[in-house]
């Protein structure tokens, strides 16, 4: 047999909890895509995705379960004009704060239209029990003082180890600057 063979062979008499271990450090989802035992042993733990605007509302919950670790999720447009969050596709986003071993988040919301108050509900996130890592790349949009000053909140997560805001190309104000540099 060939020596793939041979390493999947190895692989496959893992114990489930060691199969576990392997897909956690490597924090990637595509363990559970090999076969049928990997699929139910590890689905639900690691999530990348691409989302258009408009299914925000609907594919969240189906990503966001009980046993999610980590997540990258990324908003494009749903056409030719800039990614639109609403207060409902907000909600669902900012919802991510309830799942109980999510540690590390990364949101990317570029070139969109995240006011100040999707900005305020995405501080929410602030209550995400086991969050370590929270990565926001906003650039691109319209966040303003009120926005910034709700996002500087997310320094009140108590988990919280590492904070990455993308806040370029915002037009911040000297309200919102010194808000950020608070924390």
């Amino acid at each position: 047999a060939s020596l793939f063979c041979r390493q999947w062979a190895m692989f496959v008499c893992l114990l489930d909890d060691v199969v576990v271990l392997v897909c956690d450090f490597l924090q990637n989802v595509a363990l559970s895509h090999t076969c049928l035992r990997m699929l139910r042993v590890l689905q639900g733990r690691h999530a990348r995705c691409r989302l258009m605007d408009s299914e925000i509302a609907v594919a969240l919950p189906r990503v966001c379960s009980q046993r999610l670790l980590t997540a990258h999720l990324t908003v494009i447009a749903n056409g030719a004009s800039p990614p639109h969050l609403r207060a409902q596709e907000a909600q669902a986003l900012a919802s991510l704060r309830e799942a109980p071993l999510l540690h590390t988040l990364t949101l990317e919301l570029r070139n969109g239209t995240v006011g100040p108050a999707t900005a305020t509900v995405l501080a929410t996130l602030r209550a995400a029990p086991s969050l370590r890592t929270l990565v926001l790349d906003l650039k691109g949009n319209n966040v303003a003082a009120a926005g910034t000053q709700a996002l500087a909140s997310l320094s009140q997560c108590a988990s919280l180890e590492t904070l990455s805001l993308d806040l370029s190309a915002n037009s911040l104000t000297s309200a919102g600057a010194a808000a950020l540099t608070a924390f």
